[in-house]
C-alpha cells in the first residue's frame, strides 16, 4: 500500500522538509526558508518529498523556473490553439467571443491553476493529478479515484497532442496554398498531404523526446523567447500591414449569429465560440509532471502551472487582438471560395491584410509575404507537439511504474542513455496518431477530439481539488506554495467552471442533429469513462490499489 496523506506529512517531519501549515494569507506565495537553501540541501530536500510519496528518484533534476514553465508554456501555446480554432471562435459569436471570451476563460482557468499549483506544491510528482488524488482522497475511495484520474487525464493528454499535430498540419496545407500561385493543382490541403505533415510532426517530437531532458528544456527555452517575442512581432507586422482596422466597437462588440448552424440563441452560440480559449488553455498541469525533473519541486513547479495561465492569457489577448483589428473584410473570411476555403481564418487575415496593402499587381509578393508571417505560428506549433509528447509520456510512465496499464515492466523503464522514459514516449506518440486519424478531412472529428482533450484534462483536475475540498482539513497539508484562507473559495469557483464546461462542451453545435454534424465528444467521453470503470470493475480492483511504495 502506497503512503498515505498523513504518512507523508510524518516522513516530511522527520526529515526535516516538513511544509509550512496555512498562514492565512490570501495569495499564493512561496516559503521564504525554502528560498534560501542551495546545492545539495535543494536535492536533498527534493528527494525526501519524492521518498514521502514512496518513490525513488530514477530521473534528472536539471529543470529550473524558467525551464519548467517553458515546458507548460510551449503545450499550451496560444500560436497552436489559437490560430487553430480562431475559426471556430469567429464562426460562433465573432470579435465579441474572441475577445471577452478568451478574458473570461483565462480568468476562470487562473482559479482551476491555483488549485492545482497549490496541491501540486504539497505533492510534487511526476504522477500529476493521478497522484494528486490518492492522497487526498479517503481511504475507502483513493484506489478508484487516482485510477479515474489517471485514465482521464492520460487520454485528454493524448487526444491534446493529436489536436496539436493536425492543427500543424492543417496550417502547413494552408501556408503552401497560399504561398502558391492562385489555380494551383498541388494537393497541398488534400487527405493524404494531411497524413503526411501529421506522421512527419509525431515523429520529429518522438525523436527529441528520446534525447536527454536537457535537450528538450533548451528547446523549451527557445520556445518561450519565440512565443513571446514572434506573437509581438507578428502583431506589429501584421498592424502595420493591414492598410485598414476595425473599430473598438468591432472588435470588442461585433457579434456572428452562427445562423447556418441552427444553434437557437445568441447566449448558446456565444458559449459554443469559448471552446476556442478553453482548448488552448489546456496542458498547464505538465509543470507539475515535470517535477520529479525539477529543482526545488515544490516551489518550481507550482509556479509554471499558474504562470503558464497568466503569460499565456496576456500574450494570447495581445494575438487575438492583433488579428481581430486587421481584419479587411469580416463578410469574405468564411467563404468557401476565398484562398483558404473558408476554414482557415487566420491565414486569411493576414493575405487579406498584405494583398491589401501591395494590390492586386503584387500578388505573387503579397502571397509570400504572407505565407512568412504565418510561419511564426507555424514553428510554434513544432514546438507545441514536442512539449506535449514531453509531458505524456511522464504521466504514462508514472502510471506504469504503479502497474496500472499493460506492459508495465517496459513502460517504466528509463533509458540508460537519456534517462527518459523512451518507452512510454512512443506509445503516446502511437496513440496521439490514432486518435488523430480521424480528423484527416473531419471538421466534425476535430471538433470532437478538441472537446475530448478539454472536457477529459479539466475532469481530471477536478478530481483532487473537489478531495481536496472535500477532505483537505483532514488531508491536506499545504506546500510551501500555497492559497492561505482563499484556498477553499478558489477551489469552489474551480469546480463551477470545470462542471460548467463539461456540460457545455457535449452540446449539439448545430441543428437540426443529425449523424453528420452531431457533436460526438459527449460520446467519446462517456467511452473513455466507460473503458475506465469497466476495467476496473471487471479487473482493476481486485489487483490496483493506488501508487506504489520504495
Amino acid at each position: 500500500m502506497a503512503p498515505t496523506a498523513v504518512d507523508y506529512e510524518k516522513a516530511l517531519d522527520v526529515s526535516g522538509h516538513a511544509s509550512q501549515a496555512w498562514s492565512g494569507d490570501a495569495a499564493m506565495r512561496f516559503d521564504s526558508q525554502s528560498s534560501n537553501a542551495k546545492g545539495s540541501d535543494i536535492d536533498a530536500q527534493d528527494d525526501a518529498r519524492l521518498e514521502a510519496l514512496g518513490y525513488k528518484r530514477e530521473l534528472k533534476r536539471v529543470m529550473g523556473y524558467y525551464t519548467n514553465f517553458g515546458m507548460a508554456f510551449t503545450i499550451v501555446s496560444i500560436l497552436t490553439g489559437l490560430t487553430g480554432l480562431y475559426t471556430l471562435g469567429f464562426t460562433y459569436g465573432g470579435p465579441v467571443v474572441i475577445t471577452w471570451g478568451w478574458l473570461v476563460s483565462v480568468l476562470f482557468t487562473c482559479a482551476v491553476a491555483a488549485s492545482l499549483a497549490e496541491i501540486c506544491s504539497a505533492f510534487p510528482s511526476a504522477g500529476g493529478v493521478y497522484l494528486y488524488t490518492y492522497q487526498l482522497a479517503g481511504p475507502k475511495h483513493r484506489a478508484f479515484a487516482s485510477w479515474l484520474a489517471g485514465w482521464l487525464n492520460l487520454t485528454g493528454e493524448a487526444a491534446v497532442t493529436a489536436g496539436i499535430v493536425y492543427t500543424f498540419a492543417t496550417t502547413l496545407a494552408n501556408v503552401i496554398l497560399i504561398a502558391l500561385p492562385p489555380g494551383s493543382t498541388f494537393p497541398a490541403a488534400g487527405p493524404k498531404m494531411l497524413l503526411l505533415y501529421y506522421g512527419l510532426t509525431l515523429l520529429w517530437a518522438g525523436v527529441v523526446n528520446t534525447c536527454t531532458v536537457r535537450v528538450v528544456s533548451f528547446l523549451d527555452g527557445i520556445s518561450v523567447a519565440w512565443h513571446c517575442l514572434g506573437t509581438v512581432v507578428f502583431a506589429i507586422v501584421l498592424l502595420a500591414v493591414a492598410p485598414t482596422r476595425q473599430s473598438g466597437s468591432y472588435v470588442f462588440g461585433a457579434f456572428n449569429a452562427a445562423e447556418s448552424s441552427g444553434v437557437p440563441g445568441h447566449a448558446y452560440v456565444y458559449l459554443l465560440g469559448l471552446l476556442m480559449s478553453m482548448f488552448t488553455l489546456t496542458g498547464y498541469d505538465a509543470s507539475g509532471k515535470m517535477a520529479e525533473e525539477s529543482r526545488n519541486a515544490a516551489k518550481v513547479a507550482p509556479f509554471g502551472i499558474f504562470m503558464t495561465v497568466v503569460i499565456s492569457g496576456v500574450v494570447g489577448f495581445i494575438y487575438l487582438l492583433a488579428i481581430t483589428f486587421s481584419i479587411q473584410d469580416p463578410s469574405t473570411l468564411l467563404d468557401p471560395a476565398n484562398a483558404t476555403g473558408g476554414t482557415f481564418v487566420v491565414g486569411q487575415v493576414v493575405l487579406d491584410a498584405f494583398m491589401a496593402r501591395s494590390g492586386s499587381g503584387n500578388e505573387a509578393f503579397a502571397r509570400a509575404s504572407a505565407a512568412a508571417l504565418l510561419c511564426v505560428p507555424l514553428v510554434a506549433q513544432l514546438f507545441c507537439s514536442m512539449s506535449s509528447v514531453t509531458g505524456n509520456s511522464r504521466t504514462l510512465w508514472s502510471f506504469a511504474r504503479d502497474k496500472a496499464v499493460p506492459g508495465h515492466r517496459w513502460l517504466a523503464r528509463v533509458s540508460g542513455i537519456s534517462d527518459t522514459p523512451v518507452a512510454s514516449t512512443w506509445v503516446m506518440v502511437a496513440a496521439a496518431f490514432l486518435l488523430g486519424l480521424p480528423m484527416l478531412g473531419s471538421t466534425v472529428a476535430f471538433a470532437a477530439i478538441t472537446s475530448l482533450a478539454t472536457i477529459g484534462l479539466y475532469i481530471s483536475y477536478a478530481i483532487p481539488i473537489f478531495f481536496r475540498l472535500v477532505n483537505g482539513s483532514n488531508t491536506f497539508k499545504p506546500g510551501p506554495v500555497h492559497l492561505g484562507r482563499a484556498g477553499v473559495p478558489v477551489a469552489v469557483i474551480a469546480l463551477l467552471w470545470v462542471a460548467f464546461l463539461t456540460v457545455l462542451f457535449v452540446l449539439p453545435t448545430a441543428y437540426p442533429v443529425t449523424h453528420v454534424n452531431l457533436n460526438y465528444a459527449g460520446v467519446t467521453v462517456a467511452g473513455v469513462l466507460l473503458f475506465s470503470i469497466g476495467w476496473w470493475v471487471l479487473s482493476a480492483r481486485k489487483w490496483f490499489d493506488g501508487p506504489n511504495t520504495v
